[in-house]
Parts: C-alpha cells; structure tokens; sequence
C-alpha cells in the first residue's frame, strides 16, 4: 500500500515539474517576430546569401508577423504540448485559464496607465505647459539634446522614487510627439532615449521588483543589489546620450 501511494505521489510531482522542452515556450514569439521581419533580410544581405534586389523583390509577398498574432501562435504552441503532457483536453483548457488571468491583470494594470497617462498630459497641453516649455527652452538657447536629458533624468528620478518606470514614462510620452514636431525631428529620435532612460532608473531602484527578487535569492540587502547596478547603469546612461547626440 505504501509502495503504491509512494509511486502515485512521484507520478504527481512528474506532471506538476514542466518538462524541459518547456523553455522554448517563451521565445517562439520572438522568433516568430525576427524570422518574418526586415532583421532576417539585412543578415541574409550581409551574408551574401541573398542580395538587395531579391529582399526588395520578395517583400511585397512577404508574410506579415506582429505582436499579437506571434502571441496568438505561440498560445495554441503551448496548448499542444499540454494536451501532449496531460493527454486530456478538459485539463489542459483548464491550464490555460491562467494565461488568460494573468492576461487580464496586465491588461487593466497596462490600460490603466495608459488611460491616466492620457489625461495627465492632455491637461497639461490645455494649460499650454507644453507650448510654455517649448518657448522657454527657445529662449534659453536650448536644443533637443538638452530637453532629451532633461525629460530622461526626471523620469529615471521618478522610476527610481516609485521603483517603475512604467508610470512616469506613460505620464510623459504622449507630450513627446508635440515637442519633437515643434523642433522638427522624428518621435521616436526622442521617445526612444527617454525610455530606455526610465529603465535605467528602475534599475538602481532599492523598491524595483526585479531588485527585490534578486536580493531575496540571492539573500542580500537590496541596497546592496543596487551598490552594483549604479556604475553599470550610470555607464549605459552616457552612452545612450552620447549615441543620442550621433543620432540626432
């Protein structure tokens, strides 16, 4: 009876530890992403493997791969090799209900902020700060690499203080495509520094999840998980302005 209950129990630690094949899951959309995009035809040019012409040729029949339709394979990916595992149809559509759970958290975390980051910035634009911030920094002889660095180190001050960077940088960017068309240069020139900038700021953060995480594995204070980001991160935001400036 012993020997029964022992085996059945090791059957059931079996089926709740994933198999390994399992850590392919969660880069099929990136692959799926970079295989049907321009990336894959600029590495075949370099290569020699195919030439410009033949790229330019093929891109009108080309398949088409975005974000949500990556996902959306990658799902049913996942949902075949559960049926696989547990070879039962009603318990892996059951598994499924937490990709949808987790889905749904995201989502309403996600258009919660996009929907506050909206109207910040929409109450700002009718009070005219944005038109005032342009004119002043006219006036004070500053270009777009000085309002680059001044927005990026408020935000990464905010994603420090607040431990994400999702909130400040959702509060800010949709006053960004503004700013960038009064000083005549692409959205994304600006948006894209900015944000990496956030990040950089999340990343010394003592209060950041990720910080939190790795100091509770690694059974250390989070200050001192931040002791060794700070110089790496500091680093990484120089060379973002400087490739900025080379950029512009």
């Amino acid at each position: 009876m012993k020997k029964e209950l022992n085996e059945n129990e090791g059957k059931e630690k079996e089926l709740k530890k994933p198999p390994r094949i399992y850590a392919i899951l969660p880069i099929i959309p990136l692959v799926l992403i970079l295989g049907f995009s321009s990336v894959l035809d600029s590495i075949l040019v370099l290569m020699g493997i195919s030439s410009a012409e033949e790229v330019k040729a093929a891109a009108s029949t080309a398949i088409k791969m975005n974000v949500p339709v990556a996902m959306v394979i990658s799902t049913f990916v996942a949902i075949i090799f559960e049926m696989i595992r547990y070879k039962s149809i009603v318990e892996t559509l059951n598994s499924m209900m937490i990709f949808f759970k987790g889905m749904g958290h995201l989502f309403v975390i996600t258009v919660s902020l996009i929907v506050c980051g909206q109207v910040f910035a929409s109450g700002l634009l009718s009070v005219g700060f944005v038109d005032t911030l342009i004119e002043f920094c006219k006036n004070a002889g500053f270009g777009v690499l000085a309002i680059i660095i001044a927005v990026s180190i408020l935000l990464a001050v905010c994603a420090f203080l607040m431990g994400s960077g999702n909130a400040a940088f959702f509060s800010f960017a949709p006053l960004i495509p503004n700013i960038a068309k009064h000083f005549g240069v692409e959205t994304i020139t600006m948006i894209a520094p900015i944000q990496i900038m956030t990040g950089f700021g999340r990343c010394v953060s003592p209060i950041a999840l990720a910080i939190l995480a790795i100091s509770a594995i690694a059974r250390v204070s989070p200050f001192a998980v931040v002791k060794r980001t700070a110089i790496p991160m500091l680093v990484a935001a120089i060379v973002n302005v400087i490739m900025t400036y080379i950029y512009l």
